[in-house]
């Protein structure tokens, strides 16, 4: 009982901390890509995710019956830890998350210009 109880304040914990993240990302992600592009990005976006959430699911599940609940739940709960820890060491995508919302403004454009083929920049934007 009490370990569901426990499991239970994380996951709600977790939860709060997923929803967190996903604003954040989400806004800065919209602010960053060029106007013309953000439905693509954000269907792009919402494609991958709901692509992976399943196949995360059955994982999770081979594992737990494999070696059992709690071990699944240390196990997949020390590789969330570990992916957050690169994530937040990563200056490629904390160098997004730290910039102002005038800064975001088609930041993107400017740092990968290639990956927006036909959009030139702005008429007053100047590259990085």
């Amino acid at each position: 009982m009490a370990f569901t109880a426990v499991a239970s304040l994380l996951l709600m914990l977790s939860g709060t901390g997923l929803c967190m993240v996903t604003v954040n990302t989400g806004t800065v992600r919209l602010l960053a890509t060029p106007p013309e592009f953000r439905n693509r990005m954000v269907a792009a976006a919402s494609f991958l995710s709901g692509v992976v959430m399943p196949l995360g699911s059955l994982a999770g599940g081979l594992i737990a019956r494999a070696s059992g609940e709690r071990l699944a739940l240390t196990f997949l709960g020390g590789i969330i830890c570990l992916c957050a820890g690169v994530a937040g060491a990563d200056r490629a995508i904390t160098r997004f998350l730290d910039m102002s919302d005038e800064a975001l403004d088609c930041a993107y454009l400017r740092e990968f210009p290639h990956a927006f083929g036909a959009a030139a920049p702005r008429a007053g934007k100047a590259l990085l």
